[in-house]
């Protein structure tokens, strides 16, 4: 029963959980954009081609996330099933 109880609660924390910040500490500084644009301008633009996902591949790719989540805990409730 205690299983049990702890797949739930891992199940619902990771249904829980929102995406996180990229910087989660960082403070803007009123020069940030500045000295981000002085660094990257002279890069030049980035082709369209290169980082372009649609909204279906995210969709794939955040699928299949949530289903290798779902068999990480099928694997731990069989083998923990196993042992006892």
């Amino acid at each position: 029963m205690g299983r049990i109880h702890a797949l739930l609660t891992g199940i619902a924390l990771a249904g829980l959980a929102g995406p996180a910040s990229a910087c989660i500490n960082d403070h803007e500084s009123p020069t940030h954009e500045r000295e981000f644009r002085s660094q990257y301008a002279r890069l030049g633009p980035r082709s369209s081609k290169a980082s372009s996902r649609t909204p279906l591949t995210n969709s794939v790719l955040a699928g299949s996330g949530v289903g290798l989540l779902i068999g990480a805990f099928a694997v731990a409730a069989t083998r923990g099933r196993a042992r006892a």
